[in-house]
């Protein structure tokens, strides 16, 4: 016999009954029974199947005839693996009496169905369901034919018990099931909606019927099954996992917080809902409560690379630096996250070297170098993100020829890929090593033609420079059908009709481009520069302005203060600027 039948069979069986109890000790030897009853039980429960079923023996052989000292005796054979002897027990009991026991008739019938014989099974569940006072023989009887896809059988039972057991939660949440098995959604539907009317307090109904609107697309529904059932029972675990479940998924973290929270409450053991809690709360900016979370978590977990990230994370946001550092140094170097850590700790150490202005600190510049070498030559997997970074600050402190060459020296190493070709012809580009960043462009677009940022760039250098303004004007169209709502493309097309003088076309290219890029100082800069063409001083005015506050570095203040330089003059002349920018 099959382990799951035999669980099976314990499930449906085995439950104390108050009734047969009660006639256990009827008879002389009611003392003597008594304690070896307590005996046989206490063995049984601490699996001691040797002890009990020789003392379960020696009750019955005092002439005890009870359904419920034969089936605790049964399911310890069957547990010590005695399942013949246990099976000629229950069939000699059950066709030993003019009228079965209908449980002993149900593990039975369970022996019946482990062994193929479906009939034998099924008549017994007719006997002893005529006897029941629930309708579980029935169940058991609609499943033996659902089992065989035969719907129309099964359904046909369960609807004639219906009539008996009217109301009955349990058989109408089975034919609901059978319904569904059937995609019969909206017959399971009407089944569930009963139950609940009856038994509004009846979970599994509440359950599936908020699944099925979930599966049919209509959260809204199920939301509301699920809060009308946590009004009749306000702890329903399975009820407040699924509408949190459903309130993540549409980042309604308002209407997320409370369930979670009440979860959390009842299964404080719980790390996973502590995790999402701390999540959520860090979403939220309750940014001490996130910390709160995630250290008791740490108390239980200490070496949780996970939750060290979270911790470090949220301390980097609030500006905790140190502390952000001192948990991102706690993430093991085997850990998932490691190199994410490391990530982290070079841009945060590279923030302290060098400012927006890019102002450089000696002394954080050594240590943030010291850490990168660090990194580097101890971790290979992590050089070329190091180096990179590295780089990222060389440009920042406007050391092209650095940066270059360590990009150049980082070529063909694994994981260099077409965004560091593009950094790199930036970098070169910035250099004023044009000709070198439209060869390294021109190669991207050959090996992707769908690379939307190397087709605006290289458009974009051809426009700076004056030249190939037809072949300048077909890459920035390629890439705005690539990437329509890109604001940086879209300038690029308007500084195209700008240097070929159509102003109305320029100015409506880089409003939208602005509307999408409100901080860039370049797009800013060439707005202004567009209303000072068309000589609307007053807008041109506005947005050199705009532009001169969106300035980090020094560099980019002068290149606006240069483009201001004639708007003095124009003001006072009233003159339109010449068609050439």
């Amino acid at each position: 016999m099959k382990k799951s039948t035999l669980i099976y069979l314990f499930f449906i069986s085995f439950a104390l009954n108050a009734k047969e109890l009660d006639t256990v000790f009827e008879n002389s030897n009611e003392y003597k029974i008594n304690s070896l009853f307590l005996k046989a039980s206490d063995a049984s429960l601490r699996g001691k199947y040797n002890i009990s079923v020789p003392i379960w023996e020696e009750i019955l052989g005092l002439g005890v005839d009870n359904p419920f000292i034969t089936k605790k005796y049964a399911v310890d054979l069957i547990k010590s693996g005695q399942v013949d002897k246990a099976k000629k027990i229950l069939e000699d009991f059950y066709n030993g009496h003019k009228m079965p026991d209908p449980n002993v008739g149900l593990v039975l019938a369970g022996f019946y169905l482990s062994n193929g014989q479906k009939e034998r099974a099924r008549k017994i569940y007719e006997v002893v369901g005529k006897r029941m006072e629930g309708p579980e023989a029935y169940i058991l009887l609609a499943k033996t034919y659902a089992d065989e896809k035969n719907y129309s059988k099964a359904e046909s039972i369960l609807i004639n018990s219906l009539k008996r057991f009217k109301k009955h939660p349990q058989l109408s949440a089975y034919l609901a099931g059978l319904y569904l098995i059937q995609k019969k959604e909206q017959k399971a539907i009407i089944q569930l909606e009963k139950i609940l009317k009856s038994n509004p307090e009846y979970e599994d109904a509440a359950i599936s019927l908020g699944a099925i609107y979930e599966n049919k697309g209509y959260p809204k529904r199920a939301i509301k099954i699920y809060k009308d059932y946590l009004k009749k029972v306000p702890d329903s675990y399975t009820a407040l996992s699924n509408l949190v479940r459903i309130y993540l998924a549409q980042d309604k973290d308002i209407e997320t917080l409370d369930y979670l929270e009440k979860l959390s409450s009842l299964d404080p053991s719980n790390l996973n809902l502590k995790v999402k809690l701390g999540i959520l709360y860090n979403k939220m900016k309750r940014y001490e409560d996130a910390k709160g979370i995630f250290k008791e978590i740490l108390e239980v977990v200490p070496d949780s690379e996970k939750i060290q990230y979270y911790l470090a994370t949220i301390y980097l946001q609030n500006k905790e630096i140190q502390m952000a550092l001192e948990h991102f140094s706690k993430i093991p170097e085997t850990g998932s996250l490691f190199r994410d850590a490391q990530i982290q700790t070079a841009n945060i150490l590279i923030s302290q070297a060098i400012n927006e202005k890019g102002e450089v600190d000696e002394v954080a510049s050594k240590k943030f170098k010291s850490f990168i070498e660090d990194r580097s030559s101890g971790y290979p997997e992590l050089e070329l993100d190091m180096k990179i970074i590295l780089v990222n600050f060389l440009e920042n402190s406007r050391n092209f020829p650095e940066a270059i060459k360590i990009m150049r020296m980082l070529e063909g190493k694994k994981g260099f890929g077409e965004q560091h070709d593009y950094y790199l012809a930036s970098l070169l580009e910035k250099n004023k090593n044009i000709e070198e960043a439209q060869a390294i462009l021109e190669k991207l677009i050959i090996k992707n033609p769908k690379n939307a940022s190397a087709l605006n760039f290289l458009g974009y250098t051809y426009l700076d420079q004056g030249v190939k303004l037809d072949e300048a004007f077909s890459l920035i169209q390629r890439a705005i059908k690539l990437r329509p709502e890109d604001g940086f493309i879209r300038d690029s097309l308007g500084w195209y009709y700008f240097k070929t003088g159509d102003y109305n076309k320029a100015l409506k290219e880089i409003k939208k481009a602005w509307e999408k890029e409100k901080t860039d100082v370049t797009i800013t800069l060439h707005l202004a520069l567009i209303y000072q063409k068309l000589n609307n001083i007053s807008l041109a005015e506005k947005y050199f302005a705009e532009a001169l506050k969106n300035c980090k570095l020094e560099s980019e203040k002068t290149q606006v203060q240069q483009a201001m330089a004639g708007l003095e003059e124009q003001k006072q002349t009233g003159k339109r600027l010449p068609a050439s920018p």
